[in-house]
């Protein structure tokens, strides 16, 4: 993991002289001639770059995934897209999203990448200047990633953190949005889309997939679906991490607490979960500001520390409304008529993989066609190795 966060840092330290490449800018505002009463409309589009495969080898490797290097086959182009969707009060809202595209006259299949847990806005796919998110493209996929409500353009939303509805309708609707852009660019593309995400993109996945059948618009057909270390089952989670004395990621929790608080009205104030000075900390440091790091610094790993004793024995005891928006927003599982693959760390110290496990079991009781790979490794460091995996199924 250290070693991975080195090469970041020189890939980081090199960044102004890559971005003489990479920033471009080729803006198109369509919003006097669409109907912005309507979910999935776009609106705006903007390259954000333009990378040559020598460019994303050399990315790559600085970046650490050096096994991703031999893979890069094309040139690609990203835009930052702008369109519309609905909030959980059903108002129209603006969002934003990341839509990267292999420079080919090839038919493109599709994938719908669901982005992992990010506090700082600055790190949502439409605005962070490395091309994470991108990198697929280059494999000769078209990849749609959508910021989701609370950072890009809604940033000044609270993000709806594991709040499965809003989040998948957030997606299907980039997914619309998309398709309108790639038409009037010419890109040819299939019916295929392959879902993948990992840590919240994992949940993410899931929840568009319950969701996709009633809320798509579109002609894409789901063909395949990757799905690593998602919190799939958020009661299960929060009493497996709970009934520790620590955890290395207390921002992981504040965060949903503060996102069913935010968007659910839940009238209890932060007083009643956090100790102090926790309570008084929490809607400053969750306001996209700060990254992961940052907010952990800023509470405690120490469980009885950071909750006080009244959440804690409420929520245990399956007694406390969180409890009701843990359940509700938790994955359904049904019987899919494409193979579904899931992955998880063995080793992963944020999200227990016994959620993984309670899922693998749930899917084959529905009779599902499944397979569910054990990785090594924390919770980042196995990304990494999920990641490739994905890409060696891919190709």
């Amino acid at each position: 993991m250290h070693s991975t966060f080195k090469n970041i840092r020189l890939f980081i330290s090199l960044l102004p002289f890559i971005l003489l490449f990479y920033s471009c800018s080729d803006n198109e505002d369509l919003s006097d001639e669409i109907n912005l009463n309507e979910t999935g409309t776009l609106i705006n589009s903007n390259l954000k770059a333009s990378l040559t495969t020598q460019e994303l080898r050399l990315i790559t490797e600085f970046a650490g995934f050096g096994n991703i290097t031999p893979k890069i086959e094309f040139d690609i182009e990203s835009y930052v897209l702008t369109y519309t969707t609905k909030d959980i009060d059903d108002n129209i809202i603006t969002v934003s999203g990341v839509v990267s595209i292999p420079k080919t006259d090839n038919q493109l299949s599709s994938i719908l990448l669901s982005r992992g847990t990010t506090l700082a806005n600055t790190n949502s796919p439409s605005i962070n200047s490395l091309p994470t998110y991108e990198l697929g493209a280059a494999l000769g996929y078209v990849i749609m990633t959508p910021d989701l409500i609370g950072f890009g353009e809604s940033n000044a939303l609270p993000q709806n953190y594991f709040i499965k509805n809003i989040t998948a309708y957030s997606s299907i609707d980039f997914l619309k949005a998309t398709k309108e852009f790639l038409n009037q660019k010419g890109v040819s593309i299939s019916n295929d889309l392959i879902l993948a995400g990992y840590s919240q993109g994992g949940a993410s996945t899931f929840s568009i997939m319950e969701y996709f059948d009633d809320y798509n618009k579109t002609d894409y057909q789901v063909s395949k679906v990757y799905a690593g270390a998602g919190g799939y089952f958020l009661e299960e989670v929060m009493n497996t991490i709970l009934s520790n004395d620590t955890y290395d990621a207390p921002s992981f929790l504040a965060l949903i607490i503060y996102s069913f608080n935010e968007n659910y009205r839940i009238e209890d104030g932060y007083e009643y979960y956090f100790n102090a000075p926790y309570n008084d900390r929490i809607a400053s440091i969750l306001d996209g500001s700060l990254n992961i790091s940052q907010v952990n610094s800023q509470l405690s790993d120490n469980i009885e520390e950071l909750f006080t004793s009244e959440f804690l024995s409420s929520v245990k005891t399956g007694n406390d409304e969180i409890n009701t928006y843990l359940n509700s927003n938790s994955i359904s599982v049904k019987r899919y008529n494409y193979p579904i693959h899931l992955y998880h760390s063995t080793e992963d110290e944020i999200l227990p993989i016994s959620t993984s496990d309670s899922l693998y079991q749930s899917l084959i009781l529905e009779n599902n066609e499944v397979e569910y790979t054990k990785v090594t490794g924390n919770h980042s460091d196995a990304s990494i190795d999920i990641l490739i995996k994905i890409f060696d199924d891919l190709k």
